[in-house]
């Protein structure tokens, strides 16, 4: 069994997929992956490889479908408002929460479904309609690349990185800024929709 959360899950769907094909036995292989990302453009849908995801968080949505990618295995949501109905949502998102605030110490901050992710993904494939176009045009006052943004990003999210900086870059790319920016700092929404003890917290509330 390989498992993994985020970039480790794409590496568990990647070398799941690498042992079915190298000859080991399929059926003694099993991947559990968690908040997959997109990982080939050329993918199968083996029946052993789960990918667990939260269609309120954008990581398992990039590389983005409109550039031909996906993942290996079959796919399962997480309980959100855009495919569960409110009541029985709000039930189960009050279980998850209870253990979310033991490994947390706060609330889980939910979207209210998955539209905004969705909506800005497709920002995200306006700015870059291709792979190409992510690393080589350039928008806005700041003249940064996609690929520029989201690596001023990955400083911040990493600690590395200047708050104050990405927000000035940010205006380059308004249509993307009001999901990633809430009151001058990186949303909190955006580490609740991804983070490894929102998926363990999923999975606590489903086994209670």
């Amino acid at each position: 069994m390989v498992t993994g959360h985020s970039r480790g899950a794409a590496v568990a769907n990647m070398l799941a997929k690498r042992l079915m094909a190298s000859g080991f036995v399929s059926n003694n292989i099993f991947a559990y992956a968690f908040a997959t990302p997109n990982v080939s453009t050329s993918v199968s849908a083996l029946p052993n490889i789960h990918n667990v995801v939260n269609p309120e968080d954008f990581v398992p949505k990039a590389p983005l479908e409109k550039w031909g990618f996906g993942k290996h295995g079959v796919v399962h949501e997480l309980p959100s408002l855009s495919n569960t109905e409110m009541s029985s949502y709000d039930q189960l998102h009050s279980l998850m929460n209870d253990h979310f605030k033991k490994l947390v110490g706060e609330d889980h901050l939910n979207y209210t479904g998955a539209a905004e992710t969705s909506e800005f993904i497709a920002n995200v494939g306006n700015y870059a309609p291709t792979v190409q176009a992510y690393y080589e045009t350039r928008h806005g006052v700041g003249q940064l690349t996609t690929y520029e943004y989201f690596m001023k990003l990955a400083g911040v999210v990493g600690g590395g990185g200047d708050i104050a900086d990405f927000s000035t870059a940010s205006a380059s790319f308004p249509d993307l800024a009001g999901y990633l920016i809430a009151g001058g700092l990186l949303s909190p929404r955006i580490f609740h929709a991804h983070g490894p003890e929102t998926y363990l917290s999923w999975l606590k509330a489903f086994s209670s």
